[in-house]
């Protein structure tokens, strides 16, 4: 992504403090990390404030140790002075730590909006404000490390230089949480938008997220289904299925139809009326919302949306809202819809064709629809005093004195976070391959407010040499951001040859090389409007 979009990905607390290195270490020699996991209770987190706020803190620290002996020109050797690499070699006797949330909860709407753009037939640029970097991150599958034996979450983490020589490196930090194990009954209400927005394609489209829902229902699941015409009785109310693809579901799927009807306020209410006929708290309660969009959410719906998703009494059953956007793409608003899923704790899909509906409703079902087991997910990693952030975290109104501000998001089972940071460092001679970068992440089990955390050490070398299939392709899907938030020629195709070389190293999938989902990208960076290929000799 570009540097100045970070804001709208990760909000963090930035301190220096005191830290040791074993004595013994070189900071000349490549030095093997000393790595641990633990689980421990800390108490509840405090504060209520959005995840967009961040800390900015500067205070002297003493390192101690070897970590900022690796600097230094002067002197011996008659090596020629250079007293900015001796000032930052100083900073290596302290450390930077920053605590770090992502901003979103679960919305995956971003890629495939971006994909239905370039691939039309008009050839457009997809609008800028839509090209949202954790989206990116939440949407495409990157292989990082699952949970281990009884080991809460998996956590991966890697550098990347950002370009040779530009003293900015990527940190990224990806958190798996366990597959899951046995889905409770899952109580359904669809909500159907027949209004005259609605195209041809958006219908089609809305057809197949319902199918594909339910393809994904097993014996004893519930559904219901109803549009935004209040003269219309609810086509399905709280039908328990046989099975997948229950026959009777379907038939009601394939009668939906566009009646001109553009009731909203009366679509969510029978909405949740017949998922609270079923809705328990051992259930997977949800409204899913299908829309193109093209609404003006009023304040009454979305306190509608809001007190069913917080429950509406002790012991009551939540019942989140899911919203899937059909489109079209050129024209498209978000605000409706983001603002509605946001409300309603769900998730944020777009959907930019009849397939996609059923790998995003079926083959990722559990992610799209599953209930959270952790939230209020957080990093916190310690660096080299010598890195800096290298984007203020004080822009756009987020500066907060409270350190305990820094909210997380939820992840649902088998799902996962990318933790992604921009660091600076002040010289590019001081970074030595043996000095340690600390990775906590915390997070809560749903319902139980007390913080576990998890942490493992890794050295600089292994952070920047690490040739994890995750953490190669979180950088290929920032290159790919790079591209799309910048347009530029030269980045589309400097972008389009990292990510291929990236997509050559993994191994060949059936009988296509690489990685499918890069593939796919390398296609669509061609698409766009402004890219060039290089010109032949």
């Amino acid at each position: 992504m570009q540097v100045a979009g970070l804001i709208g990905l990760i909000a963090g607390v930035v301190t220096c403090a005191a830290s040791d290195l074993d004595s013994n270490s070189s900071p000349d020699q490549d030095g093997a990390a000393e790595s641990g996991t633990g689980t421990t209770g800390s108490g509840p987190t405090s504060g209520d404030m959005g995840p967009t706020k961040s800390h900015v803190v500067q205070t002297e620290a003493g390192f101690g140790g070897s970590q900022g002996s690796g600097g230094g020109t002067g002197g011996a050797g008659g090596a020629p002075e250079d007293p900015l690499l001796d000032e930052c070699a100083l900073k290596g006797y302290d450390t930077l730590t920053a605590v770090l949330a992502v901003e979103d909860t679960n919305a995956y709407a971003a890629p495939a909006y971006a994909r239905e753009i370039l691939r039309s037939a008009d050839g457009d640029i997809p609008a800028q404000d839509l090209i949202k970097p954790h989206e990116f991150f939440n949407y495409y599958a990157l292989p990082y490390d699952a949970p281990a034996g009884d080991t809460p979450i998996g956590i991966t983490a890697g550098m990347r230089e950002i370009s040779p020589g530009s003293g900015e490196y990527r940190v990224y930090v990806g958190v798996t949480a366990p597959k899951p194990t046995a889905r409770p009954r899952v109580n359904v209400a669809i909500v159907v938008d027949t209004s005259l927005s609605m195209t041809a394609a958006s219908m089609l489209r809305a057809k197949a997220i319902a199918k594909g829902i339910g393809k994904s229902l097993r014996e004893g699941d519930v559904v219901s289904l109803v549009t935004w015409n209040p003269e219309v009785p609810p086509i399905l109310d709280a039908v328990v299925v046989s099975g997948p693809d229950d026959p009777v579901v379907t038939k009601a799927i394939d009668g939906l139809y566009v009646d001109g009807s553009s009731d909203l306020q009366a679509g969510l209410v029978r909405g949740y009326q017949l998922a609270k006929k079923q809705a328990d708290v051992s259930s997977l309660n949800r409204v899913v919302y299908i829309s193109d969009g093209r609404v003006t959410l009023g304040t009454w719906e979305e306190e509608i949306v809001k007190s069913h998703a917080r429950g509406l009494g002790p012991e009551q059953p939540r019942v989140l809202l899911v919203g899937a956007a059909t489109g079209p793409g050129p024209g498209y608003d978000e605000g409706m819809m983001a603002k509605m899923t946001a409300a309603g704790e769900g998730s944020y899909v777009y959907v930019d064709s009849e397939a996609e509906a059923g790998r995003l409703f079926h083959d990722r079902f559990d992610e799209v629809m599953g209930e959270p087991i952790y939230e209020n997910v957080t990093l916190t990693f310690s660096v080299p005093g010598y890195f800096e952030i290298s984007v203020p975290l004080v822009e756009d109104g987020s500066y907060t004195p409270d350190p305990t501000a820094v909210v997380g998001r939820p992840l649902a089972p088998g799902d996962s976070v990318t933790f992604n940071q921009v660091v600076r460092v002040c010289h590019p001679l001081v970074i030595k391959n043996d000095h340690m970068v600390d990775i906590t992440i915390g997070w809560w089990e749903r319902g139980n407010p007390v913080t576990q955390t998890s942490k493992t050490s890794l050295s600089l070398g292994e952070m920047l040499k690490t040739a994890h299939p995750g953490i190669q392709k979180a950088h290929a899907i920032s290159l790919y951001i790079d591209a799309l938030q910048s347009g530029d020629p030269m980045i589309l195709l400097k972008s389009w040859t990292e990510i291929d070389i990236i997509n050559g190293s993994f191994k060949p999938q059936a009988d296509k090389p690489g990685d499918p989902e890069l593939e796919e990208i390398l296609g669509l960076i061609k698409r766009h409007p402004n890219y060039a290929p290089p010109a032949q000799p």
